[in-house]
């Protein structure tokens, strides 16, 4: 599943990114890409965090003195921000933000988890963070997809419903997974032979696509909710 959640940290914290990755990938059923796991041997190290910051959503900042000193972490900020992604930071000790982390995050809401001295409280703030930030993109998307079916259904089929697919396949593969996951797999699958009868058909009826499409989105809303 394709990765939504880039966590940026210093190797020095690794034992706590490594404990914050297993509890979104495990617990909430949020892919991330991170490096120590997912940098592929042979391939140029900035090449790979470039292609994956500029695919996630948002980035998981761990701040703390050490990553004020990492230049690994200095350019993973840049690049979000040149990518215009939206950042979380956390604070793992009091160590006040310096250069570009001060520039960048300053009028940023930080998770000061410094101050919080349950690791599950700590996770809970993360996971609101979270779901608040991924469930706001997807608004965006059903925005976006809503805009496309009403061309789809008063221009005809053809000319939007490759952008559709695309844009749906994105949507429904990054949903969380859950209790609905498996109702919205079976629409996904109906929707998407559905889209294929109507890219072939001389006159395309789209009154079925949007039927299936209302029971999607209400299944994707509840998915997110939960």
């Amino acid at each position: 599943m394709k990765a939504r959640v880039f966590i940026s940290y210093s190797n020095k914290d690794r034992a706590f990114a490594d404990l914050i990755l297993n509890y979104i990938e495990n617990d909430l059923k949020i892919p991330c890409w991170i490096a120590y796991r997912d940098l592929i041997g042979g391939t140029i190290y900035s090449e790979s965090i470039n292609d994956a910051i500029s695919q996630v959503e948002c980035i998981l900042l761990l701040f703390s003195e050490n990553s004020n000193k990492s230049e690994h972490v200095k350019n993973e900020l840049e690049l979000a921000m040149n990518y215009n992604k939206l950042v979380i930071p956390c604070k793992l000790d009091n160590f006040a933000p310096e250069g570009q982390f001060n520039y960048y995050l300053k009028n940023k809401h930080w998770l000061e988890l410094d101050k919080i001295p349950s690791i599950e409280q700590q996770k809970t703030i993360i996971r609101q963070s979270l779901v608040n930030v991924l469930g706001n993109a997807f608004q965006k998307k059903l925005h976006e997809m809503d805009a496309l079916l009403t061309k789809i259904a008063n221009e005809g089929a053809n000319e939007h419903l490759q952008s559709f697919i695309d844009l749906l396949y994105d949507l429904t593969n990054n949903t969380y997974e859950g209790k609905h996951n498996r109702k919205l797999n079976n629409l996904r699958d109906l929707i998407f032979s559905e889209l294929q009868i109507l890219k072939h058909s001389q006159t395309p009826d789209f009154s079925n696509l949007i039927k299936l499409m209302n029971e999607l989105w209400d299944v994707i809303r509840k998915t997110i909710s939960d």
